[in-house]
């Protein structure tokens, strides 16, 4: 079905002043048009996996297939595979051309169309919009200069089967061994089938550069074509790439000069044919496949027109919210809804301004990654709903739902009427109870100045101790006329002082038993009755201390209901938030709803190995002619031009 442009007049909802901004990259334009590339992507997929009497334009596979489900995943597989390098060499082409027409390049209605295949692997790497801001700046530098972008526009504005005559002539200057569209679709654009190619077949690697020394001694043509069974097995890394003319292979095992199969593949890749391959050629069939996101978006359209119809003001002002909710929000991941969904992805249709846009709002690039778990899908998925109706006060998955939106307001209201409630009872508490606390500070006191008091007590002792050792030192000083020591030091000793001598220890000794006396008076009176208050004081202290924390456990206990309140009214706001609509369309529910995960590809068709066995390698055979390998493939050899997987 086609969908019009000319919309009725809408109102635009209400936006709260805080709204992140439209832009025309994510315009209700662009989505139509999206919607309407979408329905040919599937379509050539699907005619892909049942093509009807054009089965034998598709390649032979590599093993006898007895399953049809076998022989549509070939199919599929053979055309995914043969865009994957027919995308590289495109943009090559881009690249070489902007950097050609600097001035024309100002005007992306002006850029060479990509061919159909290579527009669905085109509009998928833009999907992974970290990769292709990494990949492209780095490999084809002009193009992000330039501000790259996806024609939408022009690719759904012009009837599917029309070539476009300037892009195919600028494709046949620089690719005469490259047929430029390899899918054709009906006039009416309802059925996509492969070109007829004769002999080779459109599906096949075409422009394959041998560069052995053999096959540059005794060949001229120096371009052949490689089956795409012996392609598919060798881009698996289960096999090898043979040339047809002199018989020299290239295998996919590492050798002594290059250490792992990605760098075998981008060295061979890049010399062969001109440009290294993104690893991509599974991706569309993630968006594409049975439960993919494409097929869910257009089943829902179909299912419901009007009720599923993404191309208004409301749908886009979500997207908008979605991506404001991704720069405030605690949730680590947000899970966004399928029609916010397809305004993400036609913003990252024009990956320069979306990475602008992003980086200007949000604050940094973000990563759109449909590949979640179930599990933590499930559990993001909740809290981005929460955090959705906290921020904006109606159901994620439900957003034309009054009676959720009235009971998310109620159930918010509940919630800040509880956590508002809070802080005054606790106050009112503490009120009712401030005498406790008083009196623990009563006996804090009472105890640090009977603290004191003992303190004080004791070191009067102290010093009437220290004294009465004074006085004793003093008189052990006084030394005798005479001495005769006993049978031990201390029995039966004489001593003889002289009179003066007397006198002075008989003194000392006076003053001793005044200070012994008032030592024993202090004891027993000023230090007993400080030790005896600071006990009083602790036991006091004590018996405070224990109703205090008497208090603070029903303080506790306190707070802890109240806070029970506040969760239980957020576990409501989070039942309600999350809670999907009835399912109102055959597709499956509305635009609001959430795709489960998206579709997992089928393992790929493939051979049987090819053995380990020793093989005349193509860089070997430059080796031993003692020549300098071709430029590119000793800048494949540094590294320069090998992408990284995305």
């Amino acid at each position: 079905m086609a969908e019009a442009k000319g919309k009725a007049a809408e109102t635009p909802p209400e936006m709260p002043p805080d709204t992140f901004p439209a832009d025309e990259a994510f315009s209700i334009d662009r989505i139509t048009d999206h919607v309407t590339l979408m329905r040919r992507f599937r379509r050539i997929i699907q005619d892909a996996q049942s093509p009807g009497p054009h089965a034998n334009r598709f390649p032979v596979p590599p093993r006898p297939l007895l399953v049809e489900a076998d022989a549509a995943a070939w199919r599929v597989q053979a055309l995914l595979m043969n865009a994957e390098v027919r995308y590289a060499l495109y943009l090559r082409l881009l690249d070489e051309w902007v950097a050609a027409n600097k001035s024309a390049a100002k005007d992306p209605g002006n850029w060479p169309l990509p061919p159909w295949d290579v527009a669905i692997l085109f509009y998928t790497h833009l999907l992974i919009p970290l990769s292709f801001a990494d990949d492209i700046p780095r490999i084809y530098p002009h193009l992000w200069d330039a501000k790259i972008e996806f024609p939408l526009a022009r690719l759904a504005s012009c009837p599917p089967h029309v070539v476009d005559a300037f892009s195919r002539a600028e494709w046949t200057e620089r690719y005469p061994d490259h047929p430029y569209q390899v899918i054709e679709f009906t006039p009416r654009g309802d059925h996509a089938y492969v070109a007829y190619v004769a002999p080779s077949g459109a599906l096949n690697i075409h422009g394959y550069r041998c560069h052995s020394e053999p096959c540059s001694r005794t060949h001229t043509t120096g371009r052949y074509i490689i089956p795409m069974a012996m392609w598919s097995e060798y881009r698996m890394n289960r096999g090898r790439v043979q040339c047809p003319a002199c018989q020299t292979v290239w295998t996919s095992y590492p050798t002594p000069y290059i250490a792992n199969f990605a760098s075998v593949y981008a060295v061979h890749t890049k010399a062969a044919l001109g440009a290294t391959p993104f690893p991509l050629w599974e991706k569309p069939l993630r968006q594409l496949g049975p439960g993919g996101f494409i097929p869910t978006v257009l089943d829902l359209i179909d299912a419901d027109p009007v009720g599923n119809s993404p191309f208004n003001v409301a749908a886009q002002l979500r997207y908008q919210r979605f991506l404001q909710l991704m720069e405030s929000s605690s949730v680590p991941v947000l899970v966004p809804t399928i029609d916010i969904d397809l305004f993400w992805h036609t913003h990252q249709l024009h990956p320069t301004a979306y990475d602008a846009y992003c980086k200007a709002h949000i604050g940094r690039r973000v990563f759109h990654d449909d590949a979640i778990a179930q599990s933590p899908r499930a559990d993001a998925q909740s809290s981005t709903a929460t955090a959705w109706a906290h921020r904006y006060g109606h159901a994620y998955l439900d957003p034309a739902s009054a009676s959720k939106a009235t009971l998310i307001q109620k159930t918010k209201a509940a919630k800040a009427a509880a956590e508002a409630k809070k802080p005054i009872r606790l106050a009112a508490f503490d009120a009712e109870h401030e005498h406790v606390n008083t009196a623990v500070g009563t006996a804090a006191v009472r105890v640090t100045a009977a603290a004191a008091t003992s303190t004080a007590a004791t070191g009067a002792v102290a010093r009437l101790d220290r004294e009465i050792s004074l006085l004793q030192r003093e008189a052990a000083v006084i030394r005798p006329l005479l001495f005769v020591p006993g049978p031990s030091k201390h029995v039966g000793r004489f001593r003889l002082y002289s009179s003066r001598a007397k006198v002075q220890r008989a003194s000392l000794a006076a003053e001793e038993a005044g200070v012994v006396l008032a030592r024993d008076a202090k004891r027993a009176g000023d230090l007993a009755a400080a030790t005896a208050a600071l006990n009083d004081a602790r036991a006091e202290q004590q018996k405070c201390n224990a109703a205090w924390s008497a208090v603070q456990a029903n303080r506790l206990a306190l707070a802890r209901a109240i806070d029970g309140e506040v969760t239980q009214a957020e576990d409501k706001l989070r039942h309600v938030s999350k809670s999907p609509p009835p399912r109102r369309t055959p597709g499956g529910g509305p635009m609001a709803s959430v795709v489960g995960s998206e579709a997992t590809p089928a393992k790929p068709i493939v051979g049987v190995a090819y053995p380990r066995g020793s093989v005349r390698n193509w860089q070997d055979t430059w080796l031993a002619s003692r020549k300098p390998m071709p430029k590119g493939h000793m800048d494949a050899l540094r590294g320069e031009g090998v992408p990284g997987a995305s």
